[in-house]
């Protein structure tokens, strides 16, 4: 005789075993509402012990909620989806695995097919690095959704919920001080185009800086993604200037490795005769020879403080708008360490 097939446990289960209500329940498991933490963790154990996992469907109809958030990188190529970068890669993971475990579905989302969301659509977006006119973001304002960014759009306001981003103002003078210190006295830029909020702080600062000093604004803007190949053109137009520059700061890792073999190439010694400096950190920065200066803007804290705030934007339980800085460091490796 055949053993029935064991019924799967449901949320009364969890209810009646726990001696609290379903929405009790249910606020644990989804990290909504007041709940005393001592109940929560009850419920949370008594949950995982029965083996209940909620329904996405019935969520789905309780909520109104499709559980799934677009994720996007913004400023490439209409069919790119992701880049060739430590930082926007530790970011998304670090954002999917949060989004995963807040009981949402993340979705990577290349500019091109943003209009397919009006089939499978997003509760909310996380857009990286975004100026404001991202289809995307119209997408999900328009359908009622909530857009959070990490790097603040310099257009379109009204149509962002929350941000998240490091103080790259202090930091850029953080930077510029500690080359100074170290005897460099024209340090160049090369970040990404005033559009975007990382490239609009950097700039800023960096020109308020060399003013005061009376120095030469030597500022590279990079419109093309950021490739290994760019990178090298970038180093070399800057290294082969009549007056070049001793120091680089850059807001990508790329073209501080970029820089390093440029310099190389033309028989400059790093530190001695070139300073290098990022924004970004990466295993790339710590393993080259010299090691290279980085900031520690922790991506993958951002990542995850991004969605937190997006599932609590979309739960109501944080209110628009709503910003957050997260602390960086500077990272000081050889390619600065000269006397």
């Amino acid at each position: 005789m055949s053993t029935p097939p064991r019924r799967r446990p449901s949320i009364h289960d969890v209810a009646r075993e726990a001696g609290v209500s379903i929405t009790t329940v249910s606020h644990s498991l989804n990290d909504r509402g007041r709940v005393l933490p001592e109940t929560k963790e009850r419920v949370i154990e008594i949950a995982e012990r029965l083996g209940y996992s909620a329904n996405v469907h019935a969520q789905r109809l309780a909520t109104g909620l499709n559980k799934t958030i677009a994720l996007q990188v913004s400023g490439y190529g209409p069919d790119i989806v992701g880049v060739d970068s430590a930082y926007y890669i530790d970011l998304l993971n670090s954002a999917s695995a949060t989004a995963l475990e807040l009981g949402y579905m993340p979705i990577l989302t290349p500019p091109d097919v943003t209009h397919q969301l009006t089939r499978f659509p997003a509760d909310g977006a996380l857009i990286l690095d975004p100026i404001g006119n991202e289809p995307l973001m119209d997408t999900v304002s328009e359908a009622g959704g909530i857009v959070v960014t990490a790097g603040r759009a310099m257009k379109s306001l009204k149509k962002v919920a929350g941000w998240v981003d490091n103080d790259l103002p202090t930091l850029t003078v953080e930077v510029l001080d500690h080359l100074e210190d170290r005897g460099y006295r024209r340090p160049a830029l090369i970040t990404g185009t005033r559009d975007r909020s990382y490239a609009a702080d950097t700039i800023e600062a960096y020109e308020r800086w060399v003013a005061e000093r009376g120095s030469e604004s030597i500022i590279e803007e990079v419109k093309a993604n950021p490739t290994a190949d760019v990178a090298m053109k970038t180093a070399r137009r800057l290294l082969e200037r009549n007056s070049p520059p001793d120091s680089i700061y850059t807001s990508f890792d790329v073209f501080a490795l970029g820089a390093l073999r440029v310099a190389g190439a033309l028989g400059l010694k790093v530190p001695d005769d070139l300073g290098i400096v990022a924004t970004v950190d990466s295993q790339g920065m710590r393993s080259a020879t010299p090691t290279l200066t980085a900031i520690e803007n922790h991506p993958r804290e951002l990542g995850s403080r991004a969605i937190k705030m997006l599932v609590g934007l979309l739960n109501g339980e944080v209110k628009p708008p709503v910003g957050e800085i997260v602390p960086a460091e500077l990272q000081v490796r050889e390619s600065t360490s000269r006397p």
